[in-house]
Parts: structure tokens; C-alpha cells; sequence
């Protein structure tokens, strides 16, 4: 049976990357574990967030929803954790969650994780850029003396392959997922290469491009790794989000479990797990 894996906690009924958002996530029985993301900080501390999306007000006080970035945007690697974790990361989804505040890394691991799987995605962004720094080595070293001591089963999901190859030789040895965007589209056998040389044990690609070419499926399977699919979310403030339901992602689950993936990683995983029972 396909595993579901929640999306930046229980974003549809939290703000996402919360620790409310992920404790409630957490609670859900028959889910198999909770993706966050992490940025670096200026200080090379790892919070939780997704900066893509979401950016501070001009009194740097409060999160707002933002249209996605993916080559621009560091406003985190411009600031300071002890900054950053003042922010009010609720405010934006309602005045009940004005409480909420950008959480570390550490704050989530210390979450009763239950039997659920920890799916931590270490975002670089600078992966996209032409800036592009080498971020790598400090982003892995700002969660290694964290990821030591968990003891317990985790993921590490990214996009950047060499974040990933970092784990080589590092004392942690998690499961590793190599996160695929639109550009690997026709380069299936190079992306079975890049992931061999990585030590790759998942491939996660976009619902909608597994779609596209259902003969990943078979390939990723025949290569030794499960296939897990990500929904692209819309940005909150995006035309698309107010469409985004789990009723019109049925359809999409539907092809997703007749495929065989090994798991669907969802932003209504509440709604998913009935869908599937």
C-alpha cells in the first residue's frame, strides 16, 4: 500500500513548517512521516521554513505569503536565527495562530515524533542561481550535530544532488532523497546516475511529471529505489491556491495508487489517508 507523507506538516489547516502544523501532522494515524524544510541562517543555524514562498513583512515582525522564487530569494541567509525565530509565523492563516513563531530545527526534533518518519528537506538557494555559492558543506554541517543525535529512523530530501553526496562521509547515514524539478524531465538515465553516485535510496519528482512520463515508475523501480511523488503547491497568493482542495486532487491520488509509487507526499494527507482507506 502507498505510503502518505505529510507536506510541510498540516498545512492545509496550518501554517506550514509550524510546530503546531507538524505536531498535529504527527497525531495522524496510518501516516507514514512529516516533510519540513530547512534554510540557513546568516549564522549557519538551520531553521524551519520555506523561503520560496514565504517572506517577512517590511518591519520584519510577521510572515507573508509571497509569489514563488526559486533563484532570488535568501532573505534568510541575510539575517540572523535569533531574528528570524521572533518572527509571527501564524498571523498570515489567521489571528488564532498569531503565537506561532518560526521554529528551529532542534524545536521539531524535540516533537513526539511517535513512529513517524522525520522527512527533512535541506533547501540550498542558491542551487537554482547563477550565484550559485557551494552551499553544501555548511548546510549538511549545520544539521549533522543534530541529526546524531535523533536515534531513530529520518530522511534527508533535496534537490541538490551534492547535498546529498555530502552524507558520504559524514557519521549519520539516513535515508537519502534526491528531489527532482522539471529540468530532469527527459533525463531519466541521468538522473539513475546522479543518484547512484549520491547513494540515493528515493527519487521524488512532481506528481504532475510522473504523469507525464509514467515510465519512471519501472525505471526507478529496475535501479533499486522507491519513486515518491510531491504535489507543486501553489504560493498562497497565487490564483491557483484558492482552487487547491483535496476534492480536486482525488483524481491525481487515484493515478498516483494505480502507478504503484511508493509514497505520495500531500498537503491534505488528513483527507488522503481516507481517500486510500
Amino acid at each position: 500500500m502507498v505510503d502518505v507523507i505529510a507536506h510541510r506538516g498540516l498545512r492545509d489547516e496550518f501554517p506550514e513548517n509550524t510546530l503546531a502544523s507538524i505536531d498535529e501532522a504527527i497525531k495522524l494515524p496510518k501516516l507514514k512521516g512529516v516533510e519540513f524544510d530547512i534554510e540557513l541562517s546568516l549564522d549557519e543555524i538551520s531553521v524551519v521554513l520555506h523561503q520560496e514562498t514565504m517572506i517577512p513583512d517590511s518591519n520584519f515582525r510577521t510572515l507573508q505569503t509571497a509569489t514563488r522564487d526559486f533563484e532570488d530569494r535568501d532573505w534568510v541567509g541575510e539575517n540572523k536565527a535569533s531574528k528570524i525565530v521572533q518572527l509571527d509565523a501564524g498571523s498570515w492563516k489567521g489571528s488564532e495562530f498569531s503565537n506561532l513563531r518560526v521554529p528551529l530545527l532542534s524545536d521539531v526534533l524535540n516533537l513526539n515524533w511517535q513512529d513517524k518518519e522525520m522527512c527533512i528537506e535541506l533547501k540550498d538557494p542558491t542551487y537554482w542561481s547563477s550565484k550559485n555559492e557551494n552551499h553544501p558543506p555548511a548546510i549538511v554541517n549545520s544539521v549533522i550535530p543534530f541529526l546524531e543525535k535523533i536515534g531513530r529512523n529520518f530522511s534527508i530530501i533535496s534537490f541538490n544532488p551534492k547535498i546529498l553526496e555530502e552524507f558520504k562521509n559524514r557519521p549519520v547515514k539516513p535515508t537519502l532523497v534526491f528531489a527532482l524539478w522539471y529540468e530532469w524531465q527527459d533525463r531519466i538515465s541521468e538522473v539513475i546516475e546522479v543518484a547512484k553516485e549520491a547513494s540515493v535510496d528515493v527519487i521524488s519528482l512532481a506528481d504532475q511529471m510522473l504523469l507525464a512520463k509514467p515510465n519512471w515508475i519501472e525505471e526507478i523501480h529496475k535501479a533499486g529505489m522507491k519513486i515518491h511523488v510531491y504535489p507543486v503547491s501553489p504560493a498562497f497568493d497565487e490564483p491557483e491556491y484558492k482552487n487547491w482542495n483535496a476534492q480536486v486532487r482525488e483524481p491525481v491520488w487515484r493515478e498516483l495508487i494505480d502507478l504503484n509509487v511508493d509514497a505520495i507526499v500531500s498537503d491534505f494527507p488528513r483527507e488522503l489517508l481516507a481517500f486510500i482507506e
